[in-house]
């Protein structure tokens, strides 16, 4: 299967062999490397740390790398030439000026951003593995030979990339009958709130509702007329409230979404 960038960490990023090898076959990549990784330059060979000490404060520029679980994922980025069709790509946290470095090599040419884009997305990789280990057992095969490897890594991915559309597919399912679910306490059918007088028709089914089955108990301290307190648990009550919180939710995450770019624009 052909591909345009190879992404990794410092353990591949390290490796001389594999650079090589990429650059032979004239494939880019963008892998992490140590700040005690030396490259060559027009003055000479420098270590990373120091060639990013050289970086004025007007070349680093902000740019989201990818989505995260708290929103975009932003740093400040510079870029340093390291001979021909090689670079050196840094990247400084924002809050604390943490430095992290990545050896490039674009055979055809590439932008800062289009770097930065291939530097993210080894964050979304490693959780598709983690996952595939999780629920596939990707990492669980005992076999000495490659293509008995192959054939195990093969069905595992196509075994998760079947759950994963499995679990769109019920995600999507599921929010439009919580929908339709949910538009019947609107209509007076049950209420979230409701007197002691009444009960809902279905409860959920608990084991002390099994076991007095036909039996129908009245509230020991009834409360007075007029007085409102929650009402049982019915499964359009819970639906209801589903609905209710994931709009919260949604509400919430698209406010703190929009809290960090207003941060990051200023």
């Amino acid at each position: 299967m052909p591909f345009g960038w190879v992404t990794g960490d410092e353990a591949f990023g390290q490796d001389p062999q594999l650079r090589g090898w990429l650059e032979a076959e004239h494939i880019g990549y963008v892998l992490a490397v140590s700040a005690s990784h030396r490259l060559s330059t027009a003055v000479g060979a420098r270590r990373a740390d120091q060639l990013a000490a050289l970086v004025p404060q007007g070349a680093w520029q902000r740019i989201s790398c990818g989505q995260g679980a708290k929103g975009p994922r932003v740093y400040d980025w510079a870029l340093v030439q390291a001979g021909s069709d090689h670079q050196l790509l840094i990247r400084r946290a924002i809050g604390d000026g943490k430095l992290a470095f990545y050896r490039c090599y674009a055979p055809d040419g590439a932008s800062l951003t289009e770097l930065v884009r291939v530097a993210g997305s080894r964050w979304a990789i490693e959780e598709c593995f983690q996952a595939a280990k999780n629920e596939v057992g990707l990492d669980e095969y005992e076999v000495r030979r490659y293509d008995a490897w192959y054939r195990h890594i093969t069905l595992s991915m196509l075994a998760h990339a079947w759950l994963a559309v499995l679990a769109a597919h019920a995600v999507e399912e599921a929010t439009a009958h919580s929908a339709d679910r949910a538009e019947a306490p609107q209509k007076g059918t049950h209420r979230l709130w409701t007197t002691s007088a009444t009960r809902p028709d279905k409860a959920l089914p608990t084991s002390r509702n099994r076991r007095s089955a036909g039996r129908v108990d009245r509230p020991r301290n009834p409360a007075p007329v007029g007085h409102h307190q929650p009402a049982a648990t019915s499964e359009q009550a819970i639906l209801a409230w589903s609905h209710r919180r994931r709009r919260h939710q949604h509400c919430a995450r698209h406010c703190h979404y929009q809290r960090r770019l207003n941060e990051v624009t200023k």
